[in-house]
């Protein structure tokens, strides 16, 4: 089926049990949706408190980072399960795992307006090994999916360090 946005008609079979109304005012209102509606841009903060984001990439610790709460998102919806860090390109890396089997993540106030943003933790050593923090990364993208599976995505500059 083509619909014309210009003309609004369309061309092709209609489906059977639709009317040409309801199959018009669908196919036009999702013809002039944005792609971007379908992606909620969250805010981000790598290594909430300390505003240079400083990354050593062969470190064997971890990397805090805060989704904060905002008035157009509550970072308690996001899903740890469906969040991965780095170059936002491919496979990124996801959540560590606890010793436990469970998704290293919290609910806490980072950033001192009395809301519970999610704070996750990525394995720095998982991020050089898959090659999302190297030498030249000057950004981090966060991406997932909300509990109710709308995607998510933030992004936060670094400052990679020896």
């Amino acid at each position: 089926m083509v619909l014309d946005t210009d003309t609004k008609e369309y061309f092709g079979q209609r489906p059977e049990g639709f009317d040409e109304t309801f199959l018009m005012t669908n196919l036009f209102n999702y013809a002039l949706s944005p792609a971007s509606a379908c992606v909620i841009q969250v805010k981000v903060d790598i290594k909430p408190g300390n505003p240079q984001n400083p990354v050593n990439a062969k470190s064997r610790g971890e990397l805090r980072v805060a989704i904060l709460t905002t008035a157009d998102f509550n970072a308690a919806d996001a899903d740890p399960a469906t969040i991965t860090l780095g170059d936002g390109v491919g496979s990124d890396t996801p959540v560590r795992v606890k010793p436990n089997g469970t998704l290293q993540t919290t609910l806490t106030d980072v950033d001192g307006d009395r809301d519970l943003d999610r704070v996750l933790f990525f394995s720095t050593r998982a991020l050089a090994a898959n090659g999302d923090l190297t030498p030249l990364t000057t950004e981090l993208v966060l991406r997932g999916q909300t509990t109710a599976g709308t995607s998510i995505r933030g992004v936060d500059a670094v400052r990679v360090v020896p």
